[in-house]
């Protein structure tokens, strides 16, 4: 009956790519268990690789968990910067404007989504990177 409580989970991978490297691959973990499977696409690396390239300077690690829509969330350490969805009919970024607001970019090209990179790294400086949170990071 309380087996569930006593399963090994599998651990969370962070990812993070050295800045050196030429090929990246991102194996994006689901969050649950949809009938369909999401492979990375050329624009999601292309987008991933230009997170990595802008935040080169920031000492934490980004984690991907892919939904079961196809859209990525994307957390800096522990906490949430945003979510972009590059699959499908419909795209879009989201990103957080403050602690309590949030800002969608839809339906664009691929080069306006990752100048929406600078919004999430924006955020990370101002809200994440101060003394009393990158301990948690």
């Amino acid at each position: 009956m309380l087996n569930f409580l006593f399963k090994k989970r599998t651990p969370i991978k962070k990812y993070s790519v050295p800045s050196n490297s030429t090929t990246r691959t991102y194996d994006i973990p689901p969050n649950c268990t949809s009938s369909k499977k999401y492979e990375v696409t050329a624009d999601e690396t292309k987008f991933l690789d230009a997170l990595m390239r802008k935040s080169e300077h920031l000492p934490g690690r980004f984690k991907f968990v892919r939904l079961s829509d196809g859209t990525i969330n994307v957390s800096y350490g522990t906490y949430p910067v945003g979510k972009v969805k590059l699959q499908g009919k419909r795209t879009y970024l989201m990103y957080l404007k403050n602690i309590y607001d949030t800002v969608t970019l839809e339906d664009k090209v691929l080069w306006e989504y990752i100048d929406g990179i600078d919004f999430w790294l924006k955020y990370i400086k101002r809200y994440l990177t101060r003394d009393n949170y990158e301990m948690y990071l």
